[in-house]
């Protein structure tokens, strides 16, 4: 990835396209091994961009390859079929330089792939949400999201968080997991972060971005089956058992947390996860209302990228109306940044800060 690449503005059509339809971007996402059997993760691909979606309580997700090289369209709607098997995406997109032939575009079709070249995809995508021509927005500005990457690389703590952010959770099919990911690898950074500096404060935003997601997923699952009318004590047991893997799991990792405690005294035998009655509480509270917590996701990505390059009055507009779908989304937004920063034991200046970002956005 380059601010020169040949394929960049394909790219930024690719995200026009996923906020146009109300999907959540992930740019430039590495896909590795299944098991990796070294010390450092192999790179086997990437997807140019990602697309993550809530279809009916249904992650969906869509990968978009963009190529300005003559190679054959079919060939490249078949590595686009290998890697939406492989991820466990539903679609794809191969956006090209030059119009595939027609029987190329019938074939990808039955292996849920999408030819186009560039023009008709601007058409496609144009016809399918008329805010596609919109040009107004912090996620629009590709330079925006160099910067933020580049703050990624300030240390090899940064580094490893942005592997898990960037690469491992938009590719990871268990929300639960993916929640508990988040909290440990950004508790694991705690000491490295200060929300004195702009750098430091936009990595907060992308990881609030990232935990409002998981917990977008999480939330739909537990309101799936959730009974209101059952006790808290019902209620937290099952969270509990939820967000462990299963009963068997937690009471597993409970019994080895004791064994570690027994054996070395400076390890505590409590075994939960990070400010657990805050857990419970947030997550009641967003089962008010699951759809605000998924609204949440591109208004705060977009607060990581402000925060990246300095604010821009005109991209506030744009800002202010993704905050604006309802009236839970700030609120849920405060909720899920109150949190974080309890449970991963980071100055509470991140959370005041990101208060003020969203607050001066929609004044």
């Amino acid at each position: 990835m380059a601010a020169t690449d040949k394929d960049l503005p394909q790219k930024r059509k690719a995200i026009r396209f996923c906020v146009a339809l109300g999907i959540v971007p992930y740019y430039e996402v590495n896909v590795t091994n299944v098991k990796d059997l070294t010390d450092k993760p192999e790179l086997l691909t990437d997807v140019d961009v990602l697309g993550v979606d809530l279809k009916s309580g249904r992650t969906v997700k869509t990968i978009f390859d963009c190529k300005t090289s003559k190679s054959s369209p079919i060939n490249r709607a078949f590595w686009a079929a290998g890697l939406l098997q492989y991820i466990n995406a539903q679609n794809a997109y191969v956006i090209l330089k030059r119009s595939a032939p027609e029987s190329h575009k019938i074939s990808a079709k039955t292996l849920s792939v999408h030819l186009f070249d560039e023009a008709l995809f601007d058409t496609h995508a144009a016809a399918l949400a008329p805010s596609y021509i919109d040009e107004d927005d912090y996620l629009f500005d590709m330079e925006r999201w160099h910067m933020l990457y580049s703050y990624f690389k300030l240390n090899s703590a940064f580094e490893k968080l942005s592997d898990f952010l960037r690469h491992t959770l938009p590719l990871e099919l268990d929300a639960a997991k993916g929640v508990r990911g988040i909290l440990g690898t950004l508790r694991s950074v705690k000491g490295e972060l200060d929300p004195a500096k702009d750098s430091h404060l936009a990595i907060y935003c992308h990881a609030l971005f990232s935990f409002s997601l998981a917990m977008s997923i999480l939330v739909k699952d537990v309101f799936d089956v959730f009974d209101p009318k059952q006790s808290k004590d019902l209620f937290q047991t099952f969270l509990r058992d939820y967000i462990w893997g299963g009963r068997e799991s937690y009471q597993l990792r409970k019994k080895l947390q004791a064994v570690m405690a027994a054996q070395n005294e400076s390890v505590s035998s409590e075994f939960e996860l990070h400010a657990w009655a805050e857990f419970i509480e947030l997550t009641r509270a967003l089962l008010d209302s699951p759809e605000s917590v998924y609204f949440c996701c591109t208004p705060l990505l977009s607060c990581a990228l402000r925060t990246a390059s300095g604010k821009n009055e005109k991209l506030d507009l744009k800002l202010k109306t993704q905050f604006s779908k309802n009236n839970r989304q700030r609120q849920f937004a405060f909720r899920l940044s109150s949190y974080l920063t309890l449970a991963c034991g980071l100055p509470k200046e991140f959370d005041e800060h990101l208060k003020l970002i969203v607050n001066e956005a929609l004044a």
